[in-house]
């Protein structure tokens, strides 16, 4: 006589609720400053190189106007987001230019 392999159990589990929140305030984006950093000038050149006689902090302002009004600003600050960490060349340093702590140094 053969023996059975033992049963498949299958399991579900539901998705984790978000929390309900209300009249929380928009993070505001201050693209002017932003604009002002090399590494989003670099991000912004690798998607759209400014011409060679142009000026990179206000050919990033026009493609950040560009992009927030063809897409939307969240998705803007993501691929920067995400590009700033897949490059590694900043690793004090987080997206928007602010020194991160590392073992109790602080930004000025």
């Amino acid at each position: 006589m053969s023996q059975k392999p033992p049963p498949i159990k299958v399991s579900a589990q539901g998705i984790e609720a978000k929390p309900v929140t209300m009249n929380e305030p928009v993070p505001v984006i201050d693209w002017r400053a932003l604009a002002a950093l090399p590494p989003f000038q670099m991000f912004v050149h690798e998607r759209s190189p400014c011409p060679p006689d142009g000026d990179s902090e206000r050919w990033t302002i026009q493609y950040v106007e560009r992009f927030v009004r063809e897409v939307d600003a969240e998705t803007l600050l993501e691929k920067y987001a995400r590009w700033h960490a897949d490059k590694g060349y900043w690793p004090d340093e987080d997206c928007m230019g602010n020194t991160k702590m590392n073992g109790g140094d602080h930004a000025a």
